[in-house]
């Protein structure tokens, strides 16, 4: 166990989990830190962020309270602030992500669970959802980021690579779709954000951009991270297993674009 870590983790945390074993999470691209605590009978992540950042990890815990029982998401075991810091303890889906079950199932099956996840999520009533996702937060968000330097121009697509934020931004403004086919979106539908068990979807992780938004936002993200991960050729397939037959290249591309900015 590292000294250094140990140092970071509040004494309510430690005492509470008594971990036999830390370890950073170095996968994301999130702002918070996240530390894996291993303990005799269980797992638990723990994010780290700082409270002088325009967001808060009191969405998430509001948004993964409301989902208990209707999707298989972290349970909330324990957030608090200490010392400029926010601490958010979640439970651990258990299985493996979707980039680790590549070479364990054919491309074909992974993208096919992918998909029938995607849905399951999709067709969720989002009556009462406490998260506003749609286009026009997002891009509020978006702002945000961008004034507090919290847009990586190293970590854009090929696509957008050598662009200026601020130049994305502007486009995003701009051009931005109408939300006119709402649903309950994940926000970051990825291959490592999909827990696999025995070959099949059993849960999902990292909701802190889930909440009523465009149907478009988690298909762009989703088919990108498909492209990257398994091949352009397999695109097409997690379109027709999602159940989608004409696909708006432009919404595609817009939400692709938006999601630079987070």
């Amino acid at each position: 166990m590292s000294a250094i870590l140990v140092d970071t983790i509040p004494d309510a945390i430690l005492n509470r989990c008594k971990p036999l074993s830390i370890d950073i999470v170095q996968a994301g691209r999130s702002v918070a830190q996240v530390y894996k605590l291993i303990t005799k009978n269980d797992v638990f992540y723990l994010k780290v962020m700082s409270e002088r950042l325009p967001m808060s990890f009191a969405k998430e815990v509001e948004l993964l309270t409301w989902l208990q029982g209707k999707l298989p998401v972290p349970v909330v075991t324990s957030f608090f602030k200490h010392h400029g810091q926010e601490f958010l303890l979640l439970t651990e889906v258990t299985g493996s992500n979707g980039v680790e079950q590549i070479g364990h199932l054919d491309s074909a099956s992974i993208v096919s669970e992918l998909a029938r996840g995607l849905r399951r999520i999709h067709d969720l009533n989002y009556f009462g959802c406490p998260s506003d996702e749609t286009t026009p937060a997002k891009l509020k968000r978006a702002q945000q980021n961008l004034e507090h330097g919290l847009v990586d121009e190293s970590d854009f697509d090929l696509e957008q690579l050598g662009r200026s934020a601020q130049s994305i931004y502007q486009e995003l403004v701009t051009s931005a779709p109408g939300d006119d086919d709402l649903v309950f979106s994940h926000g970051d539908y990825c291959l490592p954000n999909v827990i696999f068990r025995h070959g099949q979807v059993a849960g999902f992780i990292d909701m802190d951009r889930a909440g009523i938004a465009n149907r478009y936002n988690d298909l762009a993200i989703a088919s990108r991270s498909i492209k990257d991960n398994l091949g352009t050729e397999f695109e097409s397939l997690f379109f027709q297993r999602y159940g989608l037959e004409n696909i708006d290249e432009k919404k595609i591309k817009y939400f692709r674009m938006l999601d630079e900015m987070f």
